[in-house]
């Protein structure tokens, strides 16, 4: 899919999977740059499972039993590997030699911590050393003319240009917003993304208020997402609709500084902020188990 390796294992890592690693394809060779970053990133088991190599013209591979255990024996010694084997090309002889090449190693200790991180096909690191993130906001039907007027004559693909056009620009995340009331935002949304996921490498910003078109946003998203935004407004009812997407299909989520008190609202001391914060964060990471590096306060 284009993904890079970081990409990917963001974009699956909250299914928490048994392993993630690489397997067929090219040979150990090439899936050294590869296994190593997926090695530096990853909180679980990685594995490994190539071919024989590169077959020839005639469908033959050349990595021989000890040759192949060689390579391997490489990435085991880097710290690299958890789970060995073999694909295309491999025989009961390779797996025995892998087998005994194994035996007085030391597996990978997995990563103890997961990074604030969201991707596309592109990997987005959120750490300190990165800020300020720019996030394009040109995709959205309140915040663009144009974009609106295109989205309201169905220029699906035009629009889609906007988003490659801020991409272009420096914008390291694009917000995708097609709440216009006098329209069904949920077509539009995927009218719409079918264009952008072709277009544009970089993580989505869902910005919509209705949870369906939130899920259909997230399913269309080609890495982990961002969804913009929740908050106490209404009490916990937006959490509880939102949250399991959250969880479902992996997505960071930005949170507002807003609960349902009638007269205060909208935090706007420094106390009444970091208030608001706090019990959003303990329903978030205590409740409903998110995360807390997914948690993006506004």
């Amino acid at each position: 899919g284009g993904q890079s390796i970081e990409a990917l294992y963001t974009s699956v890592a909250h299914f928490q999977p048994l392993s993630l690693g690489l397997n067929c394809a090219t040979g150990p060779e090439f899936m050294t740059h590869h296994l190593r970053s997926l090695a530096a990133l990853a909180a679980v088991p990685v594995s490994c499972h190539p071919n024989a190599g590169l077959p020839d013209e005639e469908g033959h591979y050349h990595e021989t039993p000890m040759s192949l255990a060689t390579q391997l024996e490489r990435f085991i010694d880097n710290g690299w590997l958890n789970i060995v084997g073999g694909c295309c090309g491999t025989t009961p002889e390779h797996i025995r030699v892998l087998a005994e090449m194994v035996q007085s190693k030391r597996p990978r200790l997995p990563v103890s911590t997961r990074p604030a991180a969201v991707s596309g096909l592109d990997y987005l690191p959120l750490e300190a050393e990165s800020r300020p993130v720019i996030v394009g906001e040109r995709t959205n039907v309140i915040g663009s003319k144009r974009f609106r007027d295109l989205i309201s004559t169905e220029q699906y693909e035009p629009a889609a240009e906007i988003g490659r056009a801020q991409v272009k620009g420096g914008a390291q995340v694009i917000d995708i917003c097609l709440a216009n009331p006098d329209r069904d935002e949920y077509r539009d949304m995927e009218r719409f993304l079918a264009f952008v996921a072709g277009k544009v490498r970089v993580p989505l910003m869902v910005d919509s208020t209705d949870a369906r078109v939130i899920e259909l946003a997230l399913k269309h998203s080609q890495g982990k997402a961002i969804v913009n935004s929740i908050n106490l407004e209404d009490g916990e009812e937006r959490f509880a609709a939102v949250v399991p997407l959250l969880r479902t299909y992996g997505a960071a989520v930005v949170v507002g500084c807003i609960d349902e008190d009638k007269i205060q609202g909208m935090g706007v001391t420094r106390e009444r902020k970091l208030a608001i914060a706090q019990r959003s964060y303990s329903l978030l990471v205590e409740k409903y188990g998110i995360p807390p590096e997914d948690i993006i306060f506004d």
